[in-house]
């Protein structure tokens, strides 16, 4: 018991005099510095990212309407291919060349005159307007 005892008083000695308890305002002050450097860094880091973020940002904002213009150029070069494809294809344009489509009177084109007979009527179109006649002769 009287070990223990001697053990503790030593060990209770050797802690007064420490450090931390001859000068505790030294632990507080160096907690604090130690919060301090923590609180810079933090604040430096969060200061590069938003540097960096802002940075990002202004060069989207650069690139935006560039790339918005550079995608209107393509839209309208699409839509200009795609009219011409359309018109080339248009049956209607090939009658603005003098050509003109015969139909039945049910609406279907005639590929052929072997399908008539005298008194059939058909209607004849042309790029501006349009005829109805009827079948006299149907000469092979």
């Amino acid at each position: 018991m009287l070990t223990h005892l001697r053990d503790i008083r030593r060990r209770c000695a050797a802690a007064a005099g420490s450090y931390v308890f001859r000068e505790p305002g030294h632990l507080a002050r160096r907690q604090r510095q130690r919060l301090e450097q923590l609180r810079l860094r933090s604040r430096h880091a969060l200061q590069n990212i938003w540097r960096e973020r802002q940075q990002a940002l202004d060069e989207l904002a650069l690139r935006l309407p560039r790339g918005m213009a550079q995608r209107q150029r393509l839209a309208a070069l699409r839509v200009a291919h795609l009219k011409s494809q359309l018109q080339a294809i248009n049956p209607l344009a090939v009658l603005e060349r003098g050509y003109s489509i015969t139909m039945r009177n049910d609406g279907r084109v005639l590929k052929s005159g072997a399908l008539l007979r005298p008194g059939d009527r058909i209607t004849t179109r042309f790029a501006k307007d349009r005829i109805t006649s009827e079948v006299r002769e149907h000469v092979v």
